[in-house]
């Protein structure tokens, strides 16, 4: 969009210091907008764990059905956000049903809504695994906390994604995580899995790793669930406040 990139780039332009959310942002910037590398910090986002609701009152009577599916040896993979062309869902839906082919106990629950929801709910049909994939619109309150409570592992399968808070608060519920490369969040987590957005091959093999191995899971759950929230909010704004006080002094000498 020529008109949102002249009111970028003009903002940029006239910023004393640009901060992006993650080093792939960072390097966005540079490549779109040609400016000065040493304008640009990168300053990641954070979560506060206290302002989440609390993983301990998760209700196992909201997806009684998938806790149902869990009982039986199912494991839940889930994902929240916008059902758009960024978001990388076709390819996330691919690779589930790779992955269903070698290991049939999976499911894979998809909140939120979009563009693409008919478009998903076509490929599943086609891939013959509508009865793998649970759809439930936009949620929030309860409904939203027990999504992430009933799932076992998060992806983020992302085209790009600036940063991706959903998957600190994911972990913060307990989630194993598998994120795509170029998704700004991996650069704060080691505990996870990786992939490239396109590699349906890969993340199926990292979705059946996960569905079979109990032990790798519960491995990725307890390592990303210790480590997601070593960034506070407080952290950034005292990152910001150095900075904006260096540029200060700058200004003044």
């Amino acid at each position: 969009n020529a008109e949102v990139h002249k009111i970028e780039y003009e903002g940029i332009l006239g910023a004393d210091r640009v901060f992006a959310v993650s080093k792939n942002t960072r390097q966005v910037i540079l490549d779109k907008y040609k400016i000065a590398p040493e304008k640009v910090e990168v300053v990641y986002n954070a979560i506060e764990p206290k302002a989440l609701a609390n993983p301990e009152d998760y209700d196992d009577q909201t997806y009684e059905y998938l806790e149902y599916l869990k009982s039986q040896g199912h494991t839940v993979i889930m994902t929240l956000t916008r059902f758009t062309v960024q978001k990388g869902l076709t390819y996330l839906m691919e690779a589930v049903a790779r992955a269903a082919k070698n290991n049939p106990k999976i499911a894979l629950l998809l909140v939120g809504d979009g563009e693409q929801r008919n478009e998903l709910i076509e490929m599943a049909a086609s891939y013959g695994i509508a009865d793998k994939i649970f759809f439930t619109g936009f949620l929030r309150g309860k409904k939203w906390r027990d999504a992430y409570g009933v799932a076992d592992v998060f992806v983020m399968s992302s085209v790009n994604e600036p940063f991706g808070l959903t998957a600190l608060e994911a972990a913060h519920f307990g989630n194993a995580l598998i994120i795509s490369n170029q998704s700004g969040v991996g650069e704060v987590l080691q505990n996870i899995l990786r992939y490239d957005f396109w590699d349906t091959h890969k993340l199926a093999s990292q979705i059946l790793a996960v569905s079979t191995s109990p032990a790798l899971l519960r491995d990725l759950q307890k390592g990303v669930r210790r480590e997601y929230a070593r960034i506070s909010w407080g952290d950034i704004a005292e990152q910001i406040m150095a900075e904006y006080l260096t540029l200060q002094k700058a200004k003044h000498d």
